[in-house]
């Protein structure tokens, strides 16, 4: 008689597996399902609330989950929605977020709570996508039925309002020159730390208020005086001088960290230059007498530094690309620089950058509109 055959641990386990059900993975579902609101969970006690949150009063939950879920459809979101803990997980331009109901005191009514806490947490992504969707999610959470917002009578008014409703049309307002003598003050204080990473905030700090895409008009021209004619911040204008002319690149060489960071202040420095050179000769803040210095036409001035980079093309395009553009303004708006380029042998030198022309379409636009204005000038 022939023994039964030994059964293993691990053919008990096959066995099991194979008699327990295939769970499939479960699926997302889409923005246009209800999301059905039971119970909130409370707020724990001690609980870090996101700033990304609102403080719905008076209103029921049903309704603000409505007012999520149409939000979120308005922007195109993906989202899984969990009707018994009142959290819902939505997805937007690859950006994962999730969305939480608290009720703070409840009242006797189980479909109504006095006090309900909206929280959004991201939790992958990008923080511009998600700030940007959780501004229209939070705006809707507080929306009644009549379009109006649930606010707190009693609640205390912002520090910051106060001051706004204090200063407005009284001593009390701040001046808006003194506003962009502050803001350039922050710049300057940074070009003067010895740290490196603080000169690059403050290079890429200026390159943001010079630019019309992201400062106010006042802001960029009284930026633009600065950088053009240094007025109260004498260093700001030597300081971006110095970048263009690459006089910092014999201090850097020997250090490994150092040369991204100077590469970096280089490229912000040069746009720093073009913005302001854009503004002020749209405004025809400035004219031929301004380019007529040793500054600008000396044997180390600016134009032959901007030359020398827009020859120097295939190491550094980008750079090149910026003088490109910082040369055709001066050029077009001074005869005299004109001249000077073309005793300078300019077309020569920009030029030499040619074969890297072909690979970067805008930088070949501005070296061969600059080889042409100064053929014309011959």
């Amino acid at each position: 008689m022939k023994r039964p055959c030994n059964i293993t641990l691990a053919s008990l386990l096959t066995v099991e597996e194979e008699n327990e059900p295939k769970y499939t993975k479960k699926r997302r579902m889409t923005i246009g399902n209800k999301w059905e609101v039971k119970d909130l969970p409370e707020m724990p006690y001690l609980y870090l609330k996101e700033k990304t949150s609102v403080v719905v009063l008076n209103d029921g939950a049903q309704n603000i989950a409505n007012r999520i879920v149409k939000a979120a459809k308005d922007i195109n979101c993906i989202g899984e929605y969990d009707d018994g803990k009142a959290k819902a997980t939505l997805t937007v331009e690859d950006t994962e977020m999730t969305v939480q109901l608290f009720k703070v005191n409840s009242d006797k009514n189980d479909k109504l709570f006095s006090c309900i806490i909206v929280e959004l947490c991201r939790s992958n992504g990008s923080p511009i996508v998600f700030h940007r969707s959780a501004r229209q999610i939070l705006s809707a959470c507080t929306l009644n039925k009549g379009g109006h917002k649930n606010i707190k009578n009693n609640s205390p008014v912002p520090q910051s309002t106060i001051k706004m409703k204090l200063g407005h049309g009284s001593k009390f307002r701040i001046n808006e020159s003194d506003l962009f003598h502050r803001t350039v003050e922050t710049v300057d204080t940074l070009l003067k730390k010895d740290r490196i990473d603080a000169n690059l905030l403050g290079m890429e700090s200026l390159q943001l208020i010079t630019n019309t895409n992201c400062s106010s008009d006042a802001t960029v021209a009284f930026a633009s005086n600065v950088v053009m004619n240094g007025c109260h911040f004498m260093d700001i204008k030597p300081k971006v001088i110095e970048l263009i002319l690459n006089q910092f690149k014999n201090d850097v060489e020997d250090d490994v960290t150092e040369p991204t960071y100077y590469r970096k202040m280089r490229v912000s420095g040069l746009s720093v230059l073009w913005n302001a050179l854009n503004f002020t000769s749209k405004n025809n803040s400035i004219n031929e007498e301004y380019f007529q210095g040793d500054e600008w036409t000396g044997e180390e001035g600016l134009i032959l530094a901007l030359l020398k980079e827009v020859g120097n093309a295939m190491d550094s395009p980008q750079e090149a690309f910026l003088a490109g553009k910082c040369l055709l303004i001066i050029l077009k708006t001074s005869a005299y620089i004109r001249s000077t380029a073309s005793q300078m042998e300019a077309s020569s030198i920009v030029s030499q950058g040619s074969s890297s022309w072909d690979s970067y379409l805008l930088l070949k636009t501005v070296a061969l509109e600059l080889l042409t204005l100064l053929e014309d000038t011959k």
